[in-house]
């Protein structure tokens, strides 16, 4: 972590040093992700608030809002320029409130973590904030040209003299296109009608989506980049409640067709049972963690700090999906290269502080439409299993932090997976039902086979140091804990997947 501090000028008073390079990379990020502390130093007119491959200007290359973050952006642009169709269309989803941004929030915070486009791009970028602070939503939209002055705002609009102005508030507002609010502050007490006004934001919200792609067929995803709910269907860290959620999504979907990508992967334990059973109807893919993401602390050593800062601008979701949508790649293999990403960031940058703090990471990426002949697969099981053995799965559940797979390998090694073809039949397309009589006799069991295929992109620290409990990728729902022979274990809501008797 940086250290900020000041020095004297020659009549005493504390004058803000010059920022080093290093320093201004790390405010960028934690301001874009976060509560940051404001340098006590001051940029040049030529430093800006850059991270990746940081100040190439200052030190002889291009400028990173020129050059791109690798070769395929530049090969791209020439070609978006000249034929001006639109590829993919992203909602990028925040939530700001008076401790990540203090009023009157005239300084660059959210704005600045996710890259945008050029003019022309083929990836159109939409943003839209939740100001709690403000209370009200708003969507912008903003190019690079935008960006460039935004990240160099202290000396281009705020006179050289602070961080944050009231020329910088009018510089975001200027690209603002949707605005719903203020709402009423008692709202902020009042969960299920905060719920349903955020939720008519939204429905204004998506229809200038859909208005700005236009009739270019282009493919539409949603990203919410902030903390994760009760993984129950709910959006937005839960301020918009299931009911009002699916009601929003399956009036968007009705409209115009589903979603390609749910990514929801840096929100904490999303990847569970109950979102998927809500959200499954509604996208191609969903991108989600079944664990708490991020928490890396920072080792004390400034040249590694600075390593892991330069990794997470490159590696990071928004800066993948933009990088693939702008090379015209399909949302599979955007989804693809978003996981295989975190398996780079962790396993390379971040390697040696994430196996000396044994920090457990893991993403996954689901094929929405499998969720269905899986759900059903493991029910029927479950439902035909003899009581003795339904109460070990209870127990191998909990102990293993409530993990589906581990479940779904119990009842295929109790032999009482083999009866699921017929009962699942109505689900289970052919080709999964050819897939099952191949795999009946080897080791994979059926269900095994039905969740690698639902789950089908998956990357973890796992192989850096010994896991406890062995988690892979998609969890149950939690409902409490107690104590099993001395030993805490969570609670495993089985109810909602598998029936009744679960309970």
């Amino acid at each position: 972590m940086a250290t900020f501090t000041t020095v004297s000028g020659g009549g005493g008073d504390a004058q803000p040093r010059i920022c080093s390079n290093d320093e201004l990379a790390e405010y960028a990020l934690l301001v874009a992700v976060g509560p940051a502390q404001t340098p006590l130093c001051a940029p040049t007119p030529e430093q800006s608030l850059w991270a990746p491959e940081v100040y190439a200007k200052r030190e002889g290359g291009a400028h990173p809002a020129e050059s791109g973050l690798v070769a395929v952006e530049s090969q791209v642009h020439g070609h978006v320029l000249a034929t001006g169709d639109l590829h993919f269309a992203h909602l990028h989803v925040i939530q700001s409130d008076a401790v990540w941004c203090k009023l009157p929030c005239d300084a660059p915070s959210w704005e600045l973590a996710a890259p945008k486009p050029k003019k022309g791009s083929p990836y159109l970028l939409l943003e839209a904030a939740i100001w709690r602070q403000f209370r009200k939503v708003t969507l912008y939209q903003f190019d690079a040209e935008w960006e460039e002055k935004a990240r160099n705002s202290y000396q281009q609009l705020c006179g050289g003299r602070a961080w944050g102005c009231a020329a910088y508030e009018n510089h975001r507002e200027s690209r603002a296109v949707v605005s719903v609010g203020p709402w009423p502050a008692e709202l902020d007490m009042d969960g299920p009608r905060l719920s349903a006004y955020i939720k008519d934001a939204f429905q204004k919200v998506f229809a200038e989506l859909h208005k700005k792609a236009g009739d270019s067929n282009a493919k539409v995803g949603l990203t919410y980049s902030g903390h994760g709910g009760d993984a129950d269907g709910s959006l937005f860290a839960g301020v918009v409640d299931p009911p009002e959620s699916i009601s929003l999504l399956k009036s968007l979907v009705e409209a115009g067709g589903k979603f390609s990508i749910f990514n929801f992967g840096t929100n904490c334990e999303e990847a569970r049972w109950n979102m998927l059973a809500a959200m499954h109807p509604f996208a191609d893919w969903i991108i989600a963690s079944d664990l708490n993401v991020g928490g890396l602390e920072g080792g004390g050593n400034p040249a590694e700090d600075m390593k892991h800062i330069r990794a997470k601008e490159k590696l990071g979701d928004v800066a993948v999906l933009k990088r693939t949508m702008e090379a015209r790649q399909t949302p599979k293999e955007a989804v693809a290269e978003i996981v295989a990403a975190k398996h780079k960031l962790w396993n390379g940058a971040m390697k040696d502080a994430i196996t000396k703090q044994k920090l457990r990471q893991s993403g996954s990426a689901f094929v929405a439409s499998k969720f269905a002949a899986f759900a059903a697969a493991l029910k029927s099981t479950y439902q035909n299993m003899p009581r003795g053995q339904q109460e070990e799965l209870v127990k191998k559940a909990e102990y293993s932090g409530c993990d589906v797979l581990v479940v779904a390998r119990f009842m295929d090694s109790a032999g009482a997976a083999l009866k699921l073809a017929a009962a699942a039949s109505s689900f289970v397309q052919h080709k999964d039902r050819m897939l099952l009589r191949k795999v009946s006799g080897i080791a994979a069991g059926p269900l095994e086979t039905l969740f690698k295929g639902f789950r089908v992109e998956y990357a973890s620290t796992r192989s850096l140091f010994a896991w406890d409990p062995v988690t892979h990728g998609l969890g149950f729902n939690y409902r409490g804990a107690w104590n099993r022979g001395g030993k805490i274990v969570p609670r495993c809501d089985l109810k909602s997947a598998l029936g009744e008797a679960a309970a």
